[in-house]
């Protein structure tokens, strides 16, 4: 997500800013917060909000960034409203469709972002270095499912020699393990294949 809002904002918000939300947000949810489920960090529909505002910005000639602050300030007043009116308590009317519609709109924006980033290194790198791009990725969502398979299997499969503990413990870390093991891959063809790598700021004289 920090990738595309760069890519999409001419780099005005990026991964810097997405880090620094996180950190920011979880601080301040570990001093006040009393809901352990919040999601602390920018969602699919928050960089497709963001994206809509850079256009709107953009049409109607104003700073992006002030814009995105007085947008942040107007959602914080309603949220005060609705929290100090229990307006939240409504929810108990949606249905389960409403639900399933969200979760979808939330999912979809993930996989149509990964796949349009495939095609688009399709198009514009060399052969081997896309088809290498597209290998890396294939890896990543293999090796993702394996781990995370090992938690449904029992200690009757061919996988009993791997101890229970062991087994969940690969299945609970399985993205962050399979994007590990894709990286180093990805660092062992240096010097033969070209890996679009993210662009994030190494000092602070970098930030516009």
């Amino acid at each position: 997500l920090a990738s595309s809002i760069q890519r999409r904002t001419n780099s005005q918000i990026g991964f810097s800013e997405y880090l620094l939300m996180n950190g920011i947000a979880g601080m301040v949810h570990a001093a006040f917060g009393c809901q352990p489920l919040l999601i602390l960090r920018p969602t699919g529909p928050i960089t497709l909000m963001l994206v809509q505002i850079y256009a709107l910005a953009a049409t109607a000639g104003v700073e992006f960034l002030p814009l995105v602050a007085w947008t942040g300030i107007g959602i914080s007043f309603w949220m005060t409203v609705i929290a100090a009116t229990e307006f939240s308590r409504h929810i108990a009317m949606l249905t389960t469709f409403a639900h399933d519609a969200f979760a979808c709109f939330v999912s979809s924006i993930y996989v149509v972002d990964g796949i349009t980033g495939v095609i688009n290194r399709l198009a514009d790198e060399e052969v081997p270095d896309s088809l290498f791009a597209l290998l890396i990725s294939f890896y990543l969502i293999l090796c993702a499912l394996v781990l995370t398979n090992l938690r449904s299997q029992s200690d009757a499969s061919w996988l009993s020699f791997i101890p229970k503990r062991t087994r969940h413990l690969l299945a609970d870390y399985a993205l962050g393990l399979a994007t590990i093991t894709a990286t180093a891959i990805s660092f062992s063809s240096a010097g033969r294949l070209e890996v679009d790598r993210l662009d994030i700021p190494g000092n602070h004289g970098d930030f516009s």
